[in-house]
Order: C-alpha cells, then structure tokens, then sequence
C-alpha cells in the first residue's frame, strides 16, 4: 500500500471510531507543544558535563556483551 492510501486509510479509520481515548491519543500526535521535549536547567547542566566527559575521552564504554557478561559473574559470586 503507498503512503497516500495508508494515509487514507487512517482518515476513514478515525472518522468511523467512537472511542474517545483514541482520538484524544492522536489529537496529541498532531499537538507540536504536547511532543516538545524540554530539559530543566540542571539536567542540560549533567548533560553538558557528561558530553565533556566524553570529549576528553574520560568516559568508558561497554558493549552490551560486556555488561551481561559483568552482571552474569557478579551473580555467581
């Protein structure tokens, strides 16, 4: 199906339902203030920290194998 019929799709499907909660739901979707990610001031703070860290090349970092493996061993003990 192309994109301008799933679009068409969805449009019948949203026009059809009487659940409330869904519409409430995509009504948020489509609110650009709903989806806007804000960080307070502290937390662009650690952020910015944690980024120096990292550019300085005093950040460590594991692969997912390499935490399983830790967490396995530290179980076993």
């Amino acid at each position: 199906m192309d994109f301008a019929s799933e679009k068409i799709e969805l449009a019948q499907r949203l026009l059809a339902t009487e659940d409330k909660k869904l519409v409430v739901a995509i009504k948020k979707l489509f609110n650009d203030e709903e989806n806007d990610f804000h960080l307070s001031p502290s937390e662009k703070k650690e952020i910015d920290r944690r980024l120096e860290k990292i550019e300085k090349g005093k950040t460590n970092f594991y692969s997912w194998e390499e935490v399983r493996n830790s967490l396995g061993k530290k179980k076993k003990l």
